[in-house]
Order: structure tokens, then sequence, then C-alpha cells
């Protein structure tokens, strides 16, 4: 935890931060595989043999990411909110930060504990790219 505060401080020092910018996707996307391939590769036998335990996730994570998407818009498009606070409130209520807790997991509890927050992250990859696409909140 204290590590990335130093670490944001140092890239506010004399504008660091504005030569990393362009670079700001990839370091991202790069972060979650590192989680991703590590949550994967840890639990790969509960996969393999127990893909009832992925289904089952996968299920739960699908229906209330996208679920919970239509039925707060509709929601709160009937409360009268305007279409960029129902966006804010909308991406609040449905995405958790699942690599987060797939990180903090794996490093405070066994492997089989992370394998729900890296299904999430996956999950969630396809919600934003549904998202940026041809649904996007209006």
């Amino acid at each position: 935890i204290i590590l990335p505060i130093i670490f944001s401080r140092f890239l506010l020092f004399k504008d660091f931060y504005k030569s990393i910018i362009p670079w700001k996707g990839a370091i991202v996307n790069w972060g979650f595989f590192v989680v991703f391939i590590t949550v994967i590769g840890l639990n790969q036998k509960t996969f393999l043999e127990q893909p009832n335990i992925l289904i089952k996730i996968s299920l739960i994570a699908f229906t209330t990411t996208f679920l919970g998407f239509i039925l707060l818009n509709i929601i709160l498009k009937k409360m009268g909110i305007n279409q960029k606070d129902r966006t804010s409130m909308i991406l609040l209520g449905t995405i958790k930060n699942s690599g987060f807790a797939a990180a903090i997991a794996l490093t405070l509890f066994d492997e089989a504990t992370s394998i729900p927050g890296a299904i999430i992250s996956a999950i969630y990859a396809l919600y934003m790219i549904w998202l940026g696409g041809k649904h996007q909140i209006e």
C-alpha cells in the first residue's frame, strides 16, 4: 500500500507523469496480465479438474455485471438522472476491483481464494468491450 503511494508522489514530482501518459494503457494491461497469469497458473489444476467452479463463478459474474447494468440504467433513467451522472453511477454499481481482490487473496490466503477475482476481472474485460461498442449508456 505504501509503495504505490510513494511511486505516485514520484510521478507527480516535476510533471514526470506526463512522460508516461502514452504508456498508461499498456502499463495497466500488463498489470492485469501479470495478476491473471499468476492466478490461472497457480490454479490450473482446479480449472482443469473442477470446471464447475469456473462455470458457477462466471455465471454469477456475468449475470450481476450485465443484468446490473440493465437494471441500473432503467431505474436511473426513470429517476430522471442525466446520462453523464448515470454513466458514473452505473459503473460504480457494476464494477468492483476484482484484480486487486485476486492479488490480495493470493497474498493473504491460498491460491484457490484468488479464482473468483480473476474470473470476474475477465468478465469485466468483456463488459468494457461491450460498453465501448454499441451498448454505450444512453
